[in-house]
């Protein structure tokens, strides 16, 4: 993972910094890191694809088929669910979420604080609500992207992202509140 910064309004990248080596992770055309966002916490949460190998995804050795948790300079968060630096940092000190197939987007919902990921599978996809240290049960197999859903679409449409109309996300809706006045 890099982070670019520019002294010209983001024309050109004006310095490259390298803040998170994968050893050993090929990227590959696809299911590699699509998105990544903040948390309320401040944290960056990292969505990575499992580089069309299944057998990475529950694999906690591998940063593939995760969403990653992170400090903004590319330290694992020390209160991962599965950190542990007296073993060195590795991938497993990322970790926050692991058995994805190809988590495209995510998104926090402030009502109840919890971050939601949609995710495309082979021909069915998942809308899910994910918590630190759950395993998302992706094993090659149309029947484990229901694992945890909240709704799966069949056949697939490759949802890309989602986002929350809330007040903290783009000022909310932008329609002003509808007064709810009862009438006889």
């Amino acid at each position: 993972m890099l982070r670019f910064s520019s002294t010209d309004g983001g024309r050109t990248a004006s310095t490259t910094t390298t803040i998170l080596q994968m050893p050993g992770e090929i990227q590959g055309q696809s299911h590699f890191i699509s998105n990544f966002s903040f948390g309320p916490d401040g944290k960056l949460y990292v969505h990575m694809g499992d580089g069309f190998d299944y057998t990475t995804a529950p694999n906690l050795n591998s940063f593939r088929g995760k969403i990653l948790r992170m400090n903004t300079n590319g330290t694992p968060a020390t209160d991962n669910p599965f950190y542990n630096a007296a073993d060195g940092i590795t991938a497993r000190d990322y970790i926050w979420v692991y058995g994805l197939r190809n988590p495209f987007g995510g998104g926090w919902r402030a009502s109840d604080n919890s971050h939601y990921e949609v995710e495309n599978g082979p021909s069915v996809d998942r809308f899910a609500k994910v918590a630190s240290g759950r395993n998302m049960g992706w094993d090659n197999s149309d029947a484990s992207m229901s694992t945890f859903a909240i709704y799966n679409w069949s056949p697939a449409h490759a949802p890309v992202n989602i986002q929350f109309v809330q007040p903290s996300t783009f000022s909310g809706s932008g329609f002003p509140f509808a007064s709810r006045t009862m009438r006889s």
